[in-house]
């Protein structure tokens, strides 16, 4: 089954052209779903406006996941939204290094 992600005011869904599933993502927050990749991995950013985003991810398994948490609290990374995921589950976007703007790769452990 071929999903693909919607994107329709603060809310995602899945769509696999026989019905839409909403995603339970930030209930409290604004929610912008970037991209997916082809194990179902929803990625983009949340929060009350687009100064202070944070990027998720979301898979059927797991949930609804702040990408910061993946982060040592320590590395003065904030990372603010996250624009794309491949298959491999690495995740680019973009965020602050200490107060700088850059652009950040998540690479997952196996």
């Amino acid at each position: 089954v071929l999903f693909r992600s919607l994107q329709v005011g603060s809310e995602a869904y899945l769509d696999d052209t026989r019905k839409l599933q909403r995603l339970p993502l930030s209930g409290k927050f604004y929610n912008s779903a970037q991209s997916m990749n082809d194990c179902d991995v929803v990625v983009g950013a949340y929060g009350p406006d687009s100064e202070h985003y944070r990027a998720f991810s979301w898979t059927g398994t797991q949930g609804f996941k702040d990408l910061n948490s993946f982060v040592p609290e320590d590395s003065g990374w904030e990372l603010q939204s996250a624009a794309a995921i491949n298959n491999h589950g690495e995740i680019v976007g973009s965020g602050e290094l200490r107060g700088d703007d850059r652009g950040f790769l998540l690479t997952p452990q196996h």
